[in-house]
């Protein structure tokens, strides 16, 4: 089966003035705002092309552990040398780490030929913080990544602009439909399409607004057959299902993603996997109050950083002692706290009974 890596090789002679967008470059775009350009780029005045900033980073010997999947570091290369990404100007870079308001947040636009940009929002990395974030959604109406992907897309010069893309992986997607839901008209009426791969949802005072039923028609899904995180909290109607050769939670890899020469290969509808695993997730969050998710999170949270490492990516260096750490502080835990946990576990474990006895 053939994937993002594959089609570049297809069709990456083609420039975009050849061959309009399709549905893989989108999610090509999307990506691109993971790449690590923190490393190599300081201000968001800064213009480059695609193959500027991979020239960039060879200079720097930016490693491939510095990517979030080491298949990135692969992709930069090639679209560095393809015809139809490596002139792509990148601008705006913006990256903003907060560890008090529990913020992870960076987005880039990419100016594509035509008088057109794309709005790339990036995902969840591997720090922590940026994990906290995503659950945080689970109680909070706003995040902060959400407030800043907003005002990043209100802060945008886009006369020049005919059309606007905007668009992102997992969290990415989350925040792109945030942002093109309350940003100002003038930016709202150019944008044509609101590109979401596997991002969660909202809770349901958001899919319920009157600027969702007006944006609706200009959000595109895209989940794997057995989504998990694209089918969070309150997911969107609409959505497209795509085939990829990985298992459960490991189809959010884009990697994994099946591709024609043009096009995803899709699927009729999600498989019973992904069915009962949002079963068992949605009715597990309704036993719970708002109050008792947000004292889960911070459980769980203040035992990570117990580890004194602030990413898995660390975590795992520090191999099973770093885990021992997390362990060792939950045995020891106050009654209030072991309380929640033992709630919080006791209303998984009845969810996830009667969904499979059912």
């Amino acid at each position: 089966m053939y994937t993002i890596l594959d089609y570049l090789k297809w069709r990456g002679d083609l420039t975009f003035e050849e061959r309009e967008l399709n549905n893989i470059d989108y999610l090509i775009l999307s990506i691109i705002s993971y790449f690590p350009f923190e490393k190599v780029i300081d201000n968001d005045k800064e213009v480059v092309t695609i193959s500027e900033l991979y020239n960039k980073m060879v200079d720097a010997r930016v490693k491939e552990t510095d990517f979030l999947l080491l298949d990135d570091a692969k992709l930069i290369r090639v679209l560095a040398n393809c015809n139809r990404y490596k002139d792509l100007k990148l601008s705006n870079f913006v990256s903003s780490m907060n560890i008090d308001k529990e913020k992870q947040f960076a987005a880039l636009v990419i100016h594509i030929p035509g008088n057109k940009i794309y709005v790339s929002y990036r995902g969840t990395d591997r720090s922590f913080v940026g994990w906290k974030e995503d659950f945080n959604m689970t109680y909070l109406d706003v995040v902060p990544s959400q407030v800043s992907a907003l005002n990043y897309l209100n802060n945008l010069k886009i006369n020049m602009f005919s059309k606007i893309y905007v668009g992102g992986h997992s969290k990415g997607g989350n925040l792109a439909i945030y942002a093109a839901l309350h940003c100002d008209n003038r930016i709202k009426n150019k944008i044509k399409r609101v590109l979401n791969y596997d991002g969660p949802g909202f809770l349901k005072d958001i899919t319920d607004s009157e600027e969702y039923k007006v944006m609706a028609s200009r959000i595109y899904t895209y989940i794997p057959q057995t989504s998990i995180i694209g089918r969070l909290l309150n997911c969107h109607d609409r959505y497209y299902v795509v085939k990829s050769n990985q298992k459960l939670v490991w189809q959010h890899d884009y990697y994994s993603w099946q591709i024609n020469v043009y096009d995803f290969v899709y699927d009729d509808d999600i498989d019973s996997n992904s069915v009962l695993m949002d079963n068992i997730i949605s009715e597990w969050l309704e036993t719970i109050s708002l109050e008792e998710r947000e004292q889960f999170v911070d459980l769980v949270y203040k035992l990570l950083l117990t580890t004194n490492v602030s990413s898995f990516t660390e975590l795992d260096l520090k191999g099973i002692k770093g885990f021992k750490q997390v362990f060792k502080m939950l045995e020891n835990i106050n009654k209030n706290d072991k309380k929640i946990i033992n709630k919080v576990a006791t209303s998984f474990f009845k969810a996830l009974k009667q969904n499979i006895f059912s």
